[in-house]
């Protein structure tokens, strides 16, 4: 009985470590093939797995019967959580590395609540508000320079990236929301990364990139270093945390999942990309700590 009820916190905890994971094994096949080459084929992958599963398990029976309106909501959800979202995380990466992008991911709440207001007209309360105060001291902390590094300038070109990052995901998850009642968990991802993919081909298109690009999936020394952190994060990460939602409270579960910074500090001192120091670990534990009193309050 106590493992049952342990099983939505450990999914949660699993697909936080699955997506610190993934973007530390993306950092190489960033460098190589560029950021939104590398989210195209991420997505792509994907909208697969989801379209594959979601007919497996009869959900896209019904569906042109969708709701329009749902279906509008997660297409913009994918376009903007995960065409520009994930791009910009990618982008982040190269430039303030896989720790303190992630970090910036614990503003997406943030926005998730800022755009709840404009569509519902939910107001945060004087808790909320403490917890968006946490969140944005712990990652200032984290980003600023220390005293050694007064006169390294900021990676400002990464901080913007990784604010539009966070802007991607928050205004993602509250479109999601919105359509969720009415469609199928899998069917949903499925237009979300399928939107997403069509979105990433425009972009690419206009780039020049697209040839290119497509030519992830020709050769296998460029297929196969996003194979697996794609599947890993995008699937089973997903996968993950639908059960960790599902099993666990909702407050403890986006605490719980929101701890993939925490992750992402530890492996990349493991891997020689980055230092474990307090300030890291006092400032990534006070922005989970505001995540939790934003989504708990």
């Amino acid at each position: 009985m106590e493992k049952a009820l342990l099983l939505g916190e450990l999914a949660c905890l699993g697909a936080a470590l699955c997506w610190a994971i993934s973007v530390a094994l993306f950092r190489r096949p960033i460098a190589r093939e560029g950021a939104v080459t590398v989210n195209f084929g991420k997505n792509t992958i994907a909208a697969l797995l989801f379209g594959g599963t979601a007919a497996a398990l009869g959900q896209l029976t019904g569906f042109f019967d969708l709701p329009p309106a749902a279906i509008g909501a997660l297409a913009l959800s994918g376009l903007l959580g995960l065409t520009l979202g994930d791009s910009a995380l990618f982008l982040a990466v190269g430039s303030l590395g896989a720790h303190r992008a992630l970090l910036f991911q614990t503003l997406a709440p943030i926005f998730a609540a800022l755009c709840s207001w404009l569509l519902t007209g939910e107001v945060l309360t004087a808790v909320q508000a403490s917890g968006v105060a946490l969140v944005l001291a712990g990652v200032t902390v984290v980003v600023a320079p220390a005293r050694g590094e007064a006169r390294q300038p900021l990676a400002w070109a990464g901080i913007a990236w990784a604010t539009t990052a966070a802007f991607g995901q928050g205004a993602g998850i509250a479109l999601t929301k919105t359509a969720m009642a009415t469609v199928p968990v899998f069917t949903a991802s499925f237009i979300r990364q399928g939107s997403a993919v069509l979105g990433l081909i425009v972009v690419l298109a206009l780039q020049r990139k697209l040839s290119h690009s497509l030519g992830l999936f020709t050769a296998g020394n460029r297929f196969l270093p996003i194979l697996f952190p794609a599947v890993l994060s995008a699937y089973i990460g997903f996968s993950l945390m639908m059960l960790g939602i599902s099993r666990a409270p909702a407050s403890v579960a986006a605490v719980l999942l929101a701890v993939t910074p925490v992750f992402s500090l530890f492996l990349d001192a493991a891997t020689g990309h980055g230092k474990l120091t307090w300030r890291g670990l006092l400032g990534t534990a006070v922005a989970v700590a505001g995540v939790a009193v934003l989504v708990a309050s």
